[in-house]
């Protein structure tokens, strides 16, 4: 199969959204010139092994490594000798980051992102990302968009004291290391329609695997932690707002209005209305 690799970086055109993703495969002796770009650059390298060259330092970049270089930064990639890097890059015009409020995280110094669940999360997305750019079909530049902030929110949320610029790599992360890191994630992905077969597979692990570590982990099967989550939620819900009953249950994640009160009814011993009835 024919194989484009490059000796410099790619040019980056803009469409109108704003964003724009590429893959870059480089080839033995690529070269880049120092470079201070006026956007944000988001860096996955899937494969080889690279480092980002600062003015003061440098980071390491090993496969399933991310980086987030911000505008104005003058860098530079150097590839190891022998291990040519395969970059993704995601760049992103200072425009799309007016949805935030606090815009200081993409706006400071590089640093390399080293939880395991966000790279794959953003490994997940750029995939999206670049069907919707190829295709170009109608709306794809809101869904690039929509897909971008979802990518962006993720990523500011890990920014505060979770994220250091010399981390581990994700790659480098161990079983119990993943496994811990999706049980912290659980907090706020609770309602995400995941099988657990789905889960294990994104972690990397076997089935059997992935339930022995997450009962270290939580001292729970999956199932149960999962469903007490979604349940702690519907409560909250049903306590401090007027969201209906099978409203309730689709934010907190249960496909079937069904089994969302069979299980609501095995935690509480009553029913959704009752409760709220009883606790407004």
């Amino acid at each position: 199969m024919f194989e484009t690799r490059t000796q410099r970086p790619l040019a980056v055109t803009f469409p109108a959204c704003g964003i724009f993703a590429l893959e870059s495969r480089h080839a033995e002796g690529f070269t880049m010139d120092w470079t201070e770009h006026d956007f944000l650059k988001l860096l996955y390298v899937a494969d080889g092994a690279s480092r980002l060259v600062l003015e003061n330092r440098h980071l390491p970049l090993q496969q399933g490594s991310l980086a987030i270089v911000p505008a104005g930064i003058n860098h530079r990639l150097e590839d190891e000798s022998g291990h040519p890097a395969q970059i993704y890059a995601l760049c992103l015009q200072p425009r799309v980051l007016d949805a935030f409020e606090n815009r200081k995280p993409f706006e400071q110094a590089c640093r390399r992102v080293s939880n395991a669940l966000v790279v794959r999360q953003v490994r997940q997305t750029l995939r999206q990302l670049l069907f919707e750019q190829t295709l170009a079909r109608p709306g794809s530049g809101a869904m690039v968009t929509a897909l971008t902030l979802e990518l962006l929110t993720l990523l500011l949320r890990h920014s505060q004291g979770q994220e250091e610029a010399e981390g581990t790599p994700a790659t480098a992360l161990n079983s119990q290391a993943r496994v811990a890191a999706y049980v912290r994630e659980l907090d706020r992905t609770f309602y995400k329609p995941e099988s657990l077969e789905q889960v294990a597979a994104r972690l990397g692990l076997s089935r059997r695997r992935f339930t022995q570590l997450f009962r270290e982990a939580t001292g729970s099967s999956w199932l149960p932690y999962l469903r007490t989550l979604r349940l702690k939620h519907a409560r909250l819900l049903l306590r401090e707002t007027d969201r209906t009953i099978p409203a309730v249950a689709f934010e907190c994640g249960f496909e079937e209005l069904s089994t969302f009160y069979r299980a609501f009814k095995q935690d509480t011993d009553t029913s959704p209305a009752q409760w709220r009835d009883g606790n407004s």
